[in-house]
């Protein structure tokens, strides 16, 4: 195996189902054992659900402290890990951001981290990696591994339709950033690399495709098979040592085109169509992507995302520049090649 070593973080407690929810004080106090310091992180939209828990929580006999996330960046966790000093633990409560941040701030402090996801719009909730924003462009930093997760279907189903599905087209970006993965490995621009990691993420992806009219559907089996392989996604990463093994050429068309078109999109979308977008440059069948996310609901082309034919075309252009990966378009590719590869689906 590449790797000098084989590592594997994963949360110790994945609980997903209806009304998880009110599981989470029993698990959290199972967990912790001894009752610590802890630090709740949300946002506005997740308030009540913050103060349900902080409440159960101190009757429980834990120190509570309570803090919303305004913004993911590193200037917001360097706030809340002074408001945060001495925590033991560290709770998340919300979608992609406010889990980022958590896991940053637990990072931190060095205080293990419970991550309740209130929506599914990436695969953040489990990751090693936390993504912040600076100057207008994000960046991975590490991030703890949950030893909990706790996921309420019915919580997370009262999300909008768009943040409730979008996480299928962030997991199905592994049908260009594995190729991307191995390529770069062959070519020796990257260290890290697992062939198990790499052989079970293709075995996952296979396995969500195949039952991606369940998410729209809202069939419990299958999105407990969709939040579990979200969450396994840090396990993924930390048996590689990279985020590469779920990202590649499609999350560098996505970073280009929001910086092209002035616009925060739906990030799970834009990689879904980058996947299918850039499939061709590995030989892989477009249709067979664009299938998976009509019956996932996601969006088949980028007149549905609102960005014009020509924003697609330029973020081609200069995707290879967005960070110091190798992938499939290698040093860059010219507008005439763009052109060919967007015609289609802009």
């Amino acid at each position: 195996m590449p790797l000098k070593e084989l590592n594997v973080n994963v949360p110790y407690i994945i609980r997903v189902g209806r009304g998880t929810l009110s599981e989470t004080p029993s698990l959290i106090s199972e967990m912790m054992g001894e009752r610590r310091s802890t630090l709740i992180l949300g946002s506005s939209s997740v308030w009540p659900e913050v103060e349900w828990l902080s409440s159960e929580l101190r009757a429980a006999g834990f120190g509570v402290r309570v803090a919303k996330v305004r913004a993911a960046s590193p200037e917001e966790v360097s706030r809340l890990v002074g408001e945060g000093r001495g925590s033991s633990l560290v709770i998340g409560i919300g979608g992609g951001r406010n889990l980022d941040v958590a896991k940053a701030v637990a990072h931190e402090l060095g205080a293990k981290l419970a991550s309740i996801p209130t929506t599914t719009s990436t695969d953040a909730m489990a990751t090693p990696f936390a993504i912040l924003w600076e100057d207008g462009r994000s960046k991975a930093v590490r991030g703890a591994t949950p030893l909990l997760l706790v996921a309420d279907l019915d919580l997370i189903w009262r999300a909008p339709d768009k943040l409730q599905f979008s996480g299928f087209g962030d997991y199905l970006a592994k049908v260009t950033a594995l190729p991307d993965l191995e390529l770069a490995y062959m070519l020796g621009k990257e260290e890290n690399f697992s062939p198990v990691a790499v052989s079970m993420a293709y075995q996952f992806t296979d396995i969500l495709v195949e039952v991606a009219d369940g998410i729209p559907a809202r069939d419990e089996e299958v999105w407990k098979l969709y939040v579990l392989l979200l969450a396994l996604d840090g396990m993924l990463m930390s048996m590689c040592n990279t985020t590469r093994i779920a990202a590649g050429s499609e999350h560098l068309f996505a970073y280009a085109l929001e910086e092209v078109s002035g616009r925060k999109l739906l990030h799970g979308e834009t990689v879904g169509l980058g996947a299918a977008l850039l499939a061709p440059l590995h030989g892989i069948d477009r249709e067979y992507v664009l299938d998976a996310l009509d019956r996932a609901s996601l969006p088949t082309s980028f007149v549905d995302l609102g960005v014009s034919r020509d924003e697609v075309v330029t973020a081609l252009t200069i995707a290879h520049k967005m960070r110091n990966w190798y992938t499939v378009l290698g040093e860059g590719i010219s507008r005439e090649a763009a052109e060919r590869l967007v015609e289609g689906l802009a």
